[in-house]
């Protein structure tokens, strides 16, 4: 058989592989994008389900997400890259994350336990989505899908700020303004008598945390886009959240985002680049569109900022250091059981004589002194990945991802993790998008070995 026979006979049955390898990488590709937009779905929207779609169980609408999450983590996995770059960050601190789930399962049979549902749903409140920055690090893989996914939260922004507009302009007892639970009154604004608007989400706090964390993730993704049609989509969303922020009446979403736009400023260059002129000309913008639009909503959010407390809502901050917290709770000794402190006790039927509103309470409740000191120091850990995650991103002149890393590192030790679900699952879904970038950082410094050594083979 002659040479030409056999390269002929080899190349054959191997050309038709190619195609379909292609096309199991395409549908991968599409089917990641498409996963994502349901999860975000499943976060922003899970409110219209539970106040609008009759026949179907509200807890059907408020665990979609965590399927959807598990169904993420099947199909992409975990990535060894990117539980690579996660070790390197967060290290030393999964001993104590270790030590936390335990704990967390010792308390699920706390003798004051009153209910295996609620002890379920309170570790899956604690631990189930620490595992989402590594699915959507891993799902997100491609740059192209990088930036299809901010595109998809940029319109999930934009309907999420037509729905609080048509709640703010409708009074408090239209339709359109009820909770998913419908026996509460609705929350309102005394100066103007407008109505606190919770959007697409089952509660206002669900509205807040949405606008806090995305807005700064828009804003780099505004910096940091190349393409006009995305970056005009971007600035439509934050031009809409901003004129829509101050319908809810809540004031901390406001200095959260301005510390969040300082931080970013700041990382940018601030006035000695284009880049930060171009987020301070926006910033103005965004701050002023409301009084211009919606000058009901600016006065009344002022008026609560001029509430008598305001001062005391600053003053809780300080709960977040644990020797203030300790010293201010009063908590049972061993605690009374992971999940105690859910509101879903009360659809359980499951009654205590303790009780708190705050995050931090709660944690003393449920885990006791012990419990609640190794859960902070997984968020300590938390904090310095995030930090660390700042600094590789600012030495690869990724200064607005920098930035929004920074920001999160501060939302880290003061959000609100295991009793809010809407927070914490925008909150991880965004540190994975900071992952991914680290990710892409060590790929990008590990090609050129690769193809210096590849290179050094071919001229051999």
């Amino acid at each position: 058989m002659s040479p030409h026979l056999i390269v002929t006979s080899t190349a054959l049955p191997l050309s038709p592989r190619w195609p379909r390898a292609t096309r199991r990488r395409r549908t991968a590709w599409r089917g990641a994008r498409v996963w994502f937009c349901l999860l975000l779905a499943s976060i922003c929207l899970e409110g219209l389900g539970r106040k609008f779609v009759p026949g179907v169980p509200q807890f059907a609408w408020y665990i979609s997400k965590d399927v959807l999450l598990l169904v993420g983590m099947a199909s992409f996995g975990l990535g060894r890259a990117e539980l690579a770059v996660g070790r390197k960050l967060f290290s030393p601190f999964f001993v104590v994350m270790a030590g936390a789930g335990l704990w967390t399962i010792f308390e699920m049979v706390n003798p004051a336990q009153g209910s295996v549902p609620l002890a379920l749903l309170g570790l899956r409140s604690y631990w189930l989505w620490w595992i989402a920055p590594f699915i959507v690090a891993r799902a997100l893989r491609r740059d192209s899908d990088f930036g299809t996914a901010l595109s998809i939260l940029a319109l999930l922004a934009l309907v999420v700020a037509v729905m609080a507009a048509i709640q703010f302009e409708s009074p408090p007892d239209a339709w359109v303004n009820r909770y998913a639970w419908g026996e509460m009154g609705i929350a309102g604004v005394e100066e103007t008598g407008r109505v606190r608007v919770s959007s697409t989400f089952a509660y206002l706090t669900g509205f807040t945390d949405f606008a806090t964390l995305v807005v700064p993730l828009l804003l780099v993704g505004w910096l940091s886009e190349r393409r006009r049609s995305r970056k005009t989509l971007y600035l439509l969303a934050l031009g809409a959240l901003g004129v829509t922020l101050p319908m809810s009446g809540a004031r901390a979403p406001l200095v959260l985002i301005g510390c969040a736009l300082v931080v970013i400023f700041w990382e940018t260059g601030a006035l000695s680049t284009r880049r930060g002129w171009a987020l301070l000309v926006l910033a103005v913008a965004l701050a002023e569109a409301p009084k211009l639009l919606a000058p009901e909503s600016v006065k009344g959010t002022a008026s609560r900022f001029a509430g008598d407390d305001t001062r005391g809502r600053f003053l809780e901050g300080l709960q977040v250091l644990p020797p203030v917290a300790l010293a201010f709770y009063q908590y049972p000794p061993l605690g009374i059981g992971t999940g105690m402190q859910q509101n879903a006790r009360f659809a359980l039927g499951v009654r205590t004589t303790w009780d708190t509103e705050l995050e931090i309470g709660r944690y003393l409740i449920e885990l006791g002194p012990i419990g609640y000191l190794l859960v902070w120091t997984c968020r300590l850990g938390l904090c310095v990945a995030l930090a660390r995650a700042a600094r590789a991103l600012r030495t690869a002149r990724r200064r607005e991802w920098a930035g929004l890393s920074v920001a999160l590192a501060g939302l880290a030790v003061i959000g609100n993790f295991v009793f809010n679900h809407v927070f914490q699952a925008l909150f991880f879904v965004m540190v994975g998008l900071i992952l991914r970038q680290c990710a892409n950082i060590r790929s990008d410094l590990r090609r050129p070995l690769v193809e210096s050594a590849h290179n050094a083979g071919g001229q051999g």
